[in-house]
C-alpha cells in the first residue's frame, strides 16, 4: 500500500519524543542568554573573578586583617619611619617579613596590607553607588530622550555631547583641591567630603555613554512595525 505525502511527514502518533531533540528546540529565558553571552566572553569572566576577589576582600578584610596580625592606623612614626620619615621595615626598601607583608608608609608608618584591606570596602562602596546613579540617571535620561521628539531631544542629545567632551581625569584633579581647601580645617568633615565628592564626580560624568545607548534603542524599538500597529488600534 502507498503512502501519501501528508502520510510519509506525519510522525508516528505512538513513537515516544527524542529528549535530545526537545532539549535542542526548547526556548531560553532573557537571562540564560544573557548568562550564556557571558560565560563566552573571556575578558568579561575575567573582570568577574576580580570583582569576586576584591568583594571577598572587602567583605572579610576584618578577618584577614586579623589573620596577618596587622592593624588599620597602627603605626609610629618616631619607631616606625627613620629620620627621612621612610618606613624601617618591610618592602620595598627592606627585606620581606610577615609582621609587615606590604610594609609600611611613609611618614605615618601605618601598615599598608591594612590599609589596602579596609580600602577595598571604600573603594567597592563608591564605585557600588556611584555606578547605581549613574545607571538610574542614564536609564532615565535615555528613556526621555528617546521617546521625546524636537527640540527636548536635540536639547538633551546637546547635553550629553557637551558632558562627553570634558574630561573626566582633569574635571577630577580641578575639583579635589577646591574641596580640600575648603573643608582643610575640618578633618572629620573633610573625609566625608571627599567620599561625596567622588561619588559625585563618578556619577556626573558615568551617565552618559549608557543614557546614548538607551536613547539609540529606544529610537529603533519606537519604529518596529508592533509599534506602529499599537499606534493604529489607538493605544497610547
Amino acid at each position: 500500500m502507498s503512502l501519501t505525502p501528508l502520510e510519509i511527514a506525519a510522525p508516528d502518533a505512538g513513537q515516544l519524543p527524542d529528549p535530545e531533540v526537545e532539549k535542542e528546540i526548547a526556548g531560553r529565558s532573557p537571562i540564560q542568554i544573557a548568562v550564556g553571552r557571558l560565560r563566552s566572553d573571556k575578558i568579561a569572566m575575567l573582570c568577574l573573578a576580580i570583582f569576586i576577589f576584591f568583594f571577598v576582600v572587602a567583605i572579610f578584610a576584618p578577618l584577614i586583617a586579623r589573620l596577618f596580625g596587622v592593624e588599620v592606623r597602627a603605626g609610629n612614626p618616631s619607631t616606625d619611619t627613620d629620620i627621612f620619615n621612610f618606613p624601617v621595615i618591610g618592602p620595598p626598601d627592606h627585606p620581606f617579613t610577615w609582621e609587615a607583608p606590604l610594609g609600611l608608609a611613609p611618614n605615618t608608618g601605618n601598615d599598608n596590607l591594612a590599609e589596602w584591606l579596609y580600602g577595598a570596602r571604600t573603594s567597592l562602596g563608591i564605585a557600588t553607588i556611584s555606578t547605581l546613579l549613574a545607571t538610574i540617571i542614564g536609564i532615565t535620561i535615555g528613556l526621555v530622550a528617546g521617546f521625546s521628539r524636537g527640540w527636548l531631544d536635540r536639547f538633551i542629545s546637546f547635553i550629553i555631547d557637551t558632558f562627553l567632551t570634558l574630561p573626566f581625569l582633569l574635571m577630577a584633579l580641578a575639583l579635589a583641591p577646591i574641596i580640600i581647601l575648603r573643608f582643610n580645617d575640618q578633618p572629620q568633615v573633610l573625609e566625608w567630603a571627599q567620599v561625596i565628592s567622588l561619588i559625585c564626580i563618578l556619577t556626573l560624568f558615568g551617565w552618559m555613554t549608557l543614557a546614548r545607548l538607551i536613547r539609540g534603542e529606544v529610537l529603533s524599538l519606537r519604529e518596529r512595525e508592533f509599534v506602529q500597529a499599537a499606534r493604529v488600534m489607538g493605544v497610547p
